[in-house]
């Protein structure tokens, strides 16, 4: 969208330095030049509707954003995943528990990023992340917690259409354009996308921190 208003806002100085260029000598000049004023003053209010929009569209994602974080939180969606996580990584022996923590953290966040707003969701497992690392019974460190939270919650965005703000948006942008594609249309190619992407993020981290040990 940025670039449709630096285009426009190019175009409209283009018309205005053409139409100061034109004199008024005659009849035809006058003629012409008023034919550019009116192509400038077209073009100024097509940019005054594209900012319009822009702000219109922008202001209806938030709300939508808002809905969301409502709806899940009175649902209690993001504390049951949250605590369900906990459970299971403490639940496990200490050879395999940052295995463990780490491939969980990644998935569960990937996962739920693709379908609920991460804002929310990030914010609860990183609560999480450091309770686990702060259990001194656990000797979990922190780093590669936070490594699988910051993976998993940015790279599940791309799972779904709802999956990130920007994928709303980007929707709305191509949809004026001519480029319609449904929830179901992204998602048949946004989640193998996720889903291979977090596959190789899962052996980069296993191998970085629990093979090598670089914490």
């Amino acid at each position: 969208m940025s670039n449709i208003l630096t285009d426009l806002k190019r175009e409209i100085a283009v018309w205005e330095r053409t139409a100061a260029s034109v004199s008024s000598y005659s009849k035809d000049e006058n003629i012409v030049k008023e034919s550019l004023l009116k192509q400038m003053a077209q073009l100024q209010t097509k940019l005054k509707d594209t900012v319009n929009h822009c702000k219109t569209a922008s202001a209806h994602v938030n709300r939508v954003e808002n809905l969301k974080k409502q709806a899940l939180s009175r649902l209690g969606l993001i504390d049951y995943i949250g605590k369900q996580t906990q459970y299971v990584i403490t639940s496990v022996g200490p050879e395999s528990r940052l295995a463990t923590a780490i491939v969980l953290i990644l998935w569960v966040s990937a996962v739920a990023s693709a379908f609920v707003d991460n804002l929310p969701l990030t914010t609860m497992m990183i609560k999480i992340a450091t309770d686990l690392s702060h259990n001194e019974e656990l000797h979990l460190p922190l780093p590669p917690l936070i490594w699988a939270l910051s993976f998993g919650s940015c790279l599940g965005g791309n799972g779904s259409l709802f999956g990130s703000s920007s994928n709303i948006i980007c929707a709305g942008v191509a949809e004026q354009h001519g480029y319609r594609f449904s929830f179901l249309h992204f998602t048949k190619v946004g989640l193998p996308v996720m889903i291979t992407s977090t596959i190789i993020i899962t052996m980069y981290l296993l191998v970085c921190h629990v093979i090598l040990d670089w914490q």
